[in-house]
């Protein structure tokens, strides 16, 4: 009997003791996992370019290493000028464009009465040049009757791309880092997913650079071009052609707003009368009750 008893607590013994066991194996294989959990979570906030934290010591470092950028400046001007030929015109600020190292942009020419033509033309010229050549066209003109620049500062904006840039850059290095150390073929799907967006994500600021270069190193010109003299009559500067010309402007319009009255007229002509049936109906039900009222309630009576 003693024997049985002794040979039940020595199992009973082994089984508490690989329970302990058990359990203490399981306790550090959970830490170790807290453990690699933890350093990835960190490793991904590291890698994060959208989070503030990175940013904010992208912007420390860069604030140690780097000195104040160069202003980004876009200039564009618009006039409105009248010429002796509109033609001539046109190939005059075409040549003053190509000397500036420009091109032009849009050029057209158009006849607004007989033997008189107007014309538009859009250039673009190095922004160093904007001056000079804007100078150029006043010179080619007979007179300038309008003139317009604005200046548009795309400094902050400029900068801001960069810093973005420069953070995805450093975000795409770290990812093909943690991609040559991937082992299973899920990690390395994740990283690449992520190495993906990233690409992308430069790509866009890389042509919105590029777009925000070419704004600041060229500068836009647009000129409006009148052929038409002006006609001095007791000393007060007359222009008949175009005063006919908003006159006719006019009557068209005029015009033109009439025959849409008409034709929305005539569309809605069935519902119209549908409302003009609907309204004597009404009045008609209105006109039969308040007679049948006043016989009811005030009948006349007999003799009067």
């Amino acid at each position: 009997m003693k024997k049985i008893i002794f040979s039940i607590l020595a199992v009973l013994g082994a089984l508490v003791l690989v329970a302990v066991v058990g359990c203490l194996v399981v306790i550090t294989s959970l830490s170790g996992a807290r453990v690699a959990v933890t350093s990835f979570q960190n490793s991904e906030a590291v890698l994060s370019p959208d989070s503030a934290d990175y940013y904010q010591e992208a912007d420390t470092k860069s604030a140690t290493t780097e000195v104040l950028p160069q202003r980004k400046v876009s200039r564009n001007g618009s006039m409105s000028v009248i010429v002796e030929k509109a033609e001539e015109a046109v190939e005059t600020i075409t040549n003053i464009a190509e000397q500036a190292g420009g091109f032009v942009s849009v050029a057209r020419i158009y006849e607004i009465a007989s033997d008189i033509k107007s014309g538009h033309i859009t250039i673009k010229v190095p922004s160093d040049k904007f001056d000079e050549t804007i100078d150029k066209i006043k010179d080619a003109t007979v007179k300038v009757e309008r003139e317009e620049v604005s200046t548009q500062d795309v400094t902050d904006q400029y900068v801001d791309l960069e810093t973005r840039l420069r953070n995805y850059n450093a975000t795409e290095d770290k990812y093909l880092e943690v991609l040559k150390k991937a082992q299973t073929v899920n990690e390395i799907l994740n990283v690449q997913r992520e190495l993906s967006q990233i690409r992308n994500n430069i790509e866009r600021i890389e042509g919105q650079i590029k777009y925000m270069d070419r704004q600041v190193e060229m500068s836009t010109i647009s000129v409006s071009l009148t052929s038409e003299a002006d006609i001095e009559v007791f000393g007060v500067r007359w222009r008949p052609l175009t005063q006919i010309k908003q006159s006719l402007r006019t009557l068209v319009k005029g015009s033109v707003k009439y025959v849409n009255l008409m034709i929305a007229f005539i569309a809605l002509l069935p519902l119209i009368v549908l409302w003009l049936i609907t309204i004597a109906i009404v009045l008609l039900i209105i006109w039969k009750v308040g007679r049948w009222a006043k016989n009811r309630f005030f009948p006349r009576k007999i003799g009067q």
